[in-house]
């Protein structure tokens, strides 16, 4: 199909779906304690965070839900319906959080207001990352695919630092009895404006995919009946990068709180300075997958996980601020060498007619199930054991699993990509 999107509207069109994403995910952990406390009370305001998490979490429910509906949304009818949907599904909820009663006023109703909507985004979030992934490696030339994926994954970075900015802007002006009453509504309503330029950037897209007219199996049928291995390939390959985000991104603050000898504030402001590198870094993976071939990047960024995670965790664990910030920052130039070249990849381990469908199930399935448990696990395990090195070992045994799969798996071996070095 012919492409006569701008580029200035290609990358918008990418990007702002998961800033929406990413930037709901940050505000809802930044101030999950007063919501907890409005939607949730409790004498004990540890409980009410944690119903918070837990009303946070519901929406993970959907996501395989999500990942089925507009997986098979983008391979019968359209990759841009996939877009303009799944940004949507994401951008009402969360404008309607800030309209919504708090449990003083308006009781039961409000807590379960608060469940549905984070349900609704969930089948977004089923949707939008891969959808996105999807439609970057199909609107440009294939000399571009690396580019173009990265700047679509450093939406989900940007989207992160800005729900940070803003809760931290805003709880600094308003004193703390005025944000528990009213200014926790303030980012959520402010979605609303990050949301009409993503609609912006999406709406008059020329699409990229046109569906076999004569098919009458659903994609959802093809992909199960013709290509489990490329399925069941993309999960294994994914599931490495996954391990390596979930307990870098999400896990470290509390690690290095506890293990590394730094204040909580420490902690979140490293965490901050490597999201605002790491775009830099995904942008550049990017370029130089392009150049050398993603196949090669994914295998060095596997092989340096195995080599580098458990050292680095080492010298993070006594080391200070400093080899803190260090530590994480190589840690995530390595992790990008591994998620970014990953997504290119798997994108073309499925055929057009089932590509929606297959990325968004096996990514969505990764990031859910084995990505969303393991910081309880890590959590867990740590404290039971008294192995503070627990993640090292994480990160060491997913990306051996990965680099196993794209050796061994038939999948991966008829992969050919004219990237793949």
């Amino acid at each position: 199909m012919a492409q006569k999107n701008s580029r200035t509207k290609i990358v918008g069109a990418i990007v702002m779906g998961n800033v929406i994403e990413y930037y709901d995910f940050a505000i809802f952990g930044y101030l999950a304690a007063i919501i907890g406390a409005n939607f949730f009370p409790s004498d004990d305001p540890a409980a009410a965070t944690l119903a918070s998490f837990g009303a946070f979490a519901a929406g993970a429910l959907m996501r395989p839900i999500g990942a089925i509906a507009f997986g098979h949304l983008g391979d019968s009818l359209s990759r841009r319906s996939v877009l303009l949907l799944s940004i949507l599904t994401m951008a009402v909820p969360t404008g309607l959080f800030a309209l919504l009663p708090t449990y003083q006023q308006a009781g039961l109703a409000a807590p379960v207001a608060l469940v549905l909507l984070r349900l609704i985004q969930g089948l977004s979030v089923g949707g939008e990352f891969s959808g996105s992934i999807v439609f970057a490696n199909e609107s440009g030339p294939s000399r571009f695919k690396g580019l173009m994926t990265a700047i679509a994954t450093s939406g989900g970075l940007i989207g992160i630092l800005l729900g940070g900015f803003v809760c931290y802007v805003v709880t600094a002006a308003l004193d703390p009895a005025d944000m528990q009453a009213w200014g926790w509504r303030i980012p959520f309503a402010l979605s609303i404006l990050i949301s009409a330029t993503g609609l912006y950037f999406r709406h008059g897209l020329d699409d990229t995919y046109e569906p076999p007219q004569h098919e009458t199996a659903i994609p959802l049928l093809r992909l199960w009946r013709h290509h489990r291995a490329a399925l069941l390939g993309a999960f294994g390959a994914i599931v490495g990068g996954t391990v390596f985000f979930y307990t870098l991104a999400v896990y470290s603050v509390g690690w290095t709180t506890a293990h590394a000898g730094l204040s909580n504030s420490d902690s979140l402001q490293i965490g901050t300075l490597v999201l605002a590198i790491g775009i830099v870094v995904f942008i550049g993976v990017g370029a130089l997958a392009d150049r050398v071939g993603a196949m090669r990047i994914l295998r060095i960024g596997l092989i340096l996980a195995i080599l580098a995670a458990y050292p680095l965790y080492l010298a993070m664990s006594g080391g200070g601020y400093g080899m803190v910030l260090a530590g994480e920052t190589l840690l995530f130039c390595i992790l990008a060498l591994i998620l970014l070249p990953c997504y290119v990849l798997m994108v073309d381990i499925f055929p057009p007619d089932v590509r929606s469908t297959g990325l968004a199930i096996s990514v969505n399935v990764a990031e859910g199930i084995v990505g969303g448990s393991m910081p309880v696990l890590l959590h867990f395990t740590v404290t039971r054991t008294g192995f503070i090195l627990t993640p090292a070992v994480a990160i060491m045994l997913a990306a051996a699993i990965s680099l196993a799969v794209i050796a061994f798996s038939p999948a991966w071996r008829r992969l050919r990509h004219p990237a793949a070095g």
